[in-house]
């Protein structure tokens, strides 16, 4: 089994990602001391107005002073639909996120139902550096038939790893079963 934290992404919610870098140094050595290997930092937000922290964009400026444990692969997380106008990919923005970035080993892209079936150059861009992954949202929607559309796209990817998220937080274990057998066999 392989865990990936992402306590700094999913935590920022709470505070506007406003983690300080010391605070985000003493976080890298504990997870290095419990032995998790995957840690998504934080997203990827294009820059807006908005006052946010360190870890919403979780830019070079931000990798470079941080102290990150050897045995540690650094990713973020980026939102699909910061990246799709009117079903063309905004590259120019992609590219300006995505640029020398050694440090970072991993992408998920989040999306939704409608965004998976548009994300296919986005994948292919960041194929080329990262190790690509799939966060689906809202799978509590999701009914069979479209679950069965979505293993055929994502299979025509060849991402390594798909999530599935219960963001509505409504789904029972048995219904959570029956969606993971139902996508194992596709």
């Amino acid at each position: 089994m392989k865990i990936i934290d992402c306590t700094l992404r999913d935590g920022g919610y709470y505070n506007n990602w406003f983690f300080s870098i010391r605070f985000i140094n003493k976080y890298l050595k504990c997870i290095d001391n419990v032995e998790i290997k995957y840690c998504e930092l934080g997203f990827r937000f294009p820059r807006t107005d908005e006052a946010k922290g360190l870890t919403a964009y979780t830019d070079n400026n931000l990798l470079k002073k941080l102290i990150i444990p050897k045995k540690i692969q650094i990713g973020v997380m980026i939102n699909a639909s910061d990246f799709i106008r009117n079903n063309n990919i905004k590259f120019s923005l992609l590219k300006k996120i995505f640029f020398n970035n050694e440090k970072i080993k991993f992408v998920r892209i989040a999306c939704h139902y409608h965004e998976i079936f548009k994300i296919k150059k986005i994948v292919t861009f960041l194929k080329r550096n990262y190790v690509v992954m799939i966060n689906l949202m809202q799978i509590s929607e999701i009914n069979k038939t479209k679950l069965s559309k979505i293993s055929n796209i994502i299979n025509s990817y060849k991402i390594k790893v798909f999530y599935v998220a219960d963001s509505l937080g409504s789904l029972k274990p048995k219904e959570i079963t029956e969606i993971v057998r139902h996508l194992k066999k596709k």
